[in-house]
């Protein structure tokens, strides 16, 4: 076996360029038998300890945003794992929370030594295509 990418590790957002990153994972996956790993990381904005010093939401609501945040990380799990199986490769999942997502995803990397990590940007718009998101 082909030991240049091992491990793959795919951070997935939801977004379009992460789709596109996705299928490059497969394609490379597929090229070197790598076994893909899949991280989505809940982030809460209004969590960020600069921000929840300005503005206290009531327990209530964050228990609903929580919940519904919840719910679209673990559809882009879903998504994601049906995407690898169906192109035949094998993935393993994590669904995470973390008030900085870029923090959470290096720190997978680095703590299972990943060989290679594959992430869109965070732009969708044909101008911004070639600029960096805050995660990436």
């Amino acid at each position: 076996m082909n030991e240049l990418f091992e491990k793959i590790l795919v951070p997935l957002d939801g977004s379009h360029s992460c789709l596109r990153a996705r299928e490059i994972a497969a394609a490379i996956a597929r090229k070197f038998r790598s076994k893909i790993t899949i991280i989505h990381v809940i982030s809460y904005d209004f969590m960020h300890p600069e921000l929840k010093a300005h503005h206290q939401l009531p327990e209530l609501v964050l228990q609903e945003l929580d919940k519904t945040y919840q719910k679209a990380g673990s559809k882009i799990i879903r998504a994601g794992e049906e995407f690898f199986r169906e192109e035949d490769v094998e993935v393993e999942s994590f669904l995470v929370r973390a008030e900085d997502p870029a923090e959470k995803i290096l720190q997978k990397a680095k703590e299972s030594k990943y060989d290679l990590l594959v992430m869109g940007n965070i732009s969708d718009t044909q101008t911004e295509r070639f600029s960096l998101g805050s995660v990436a």
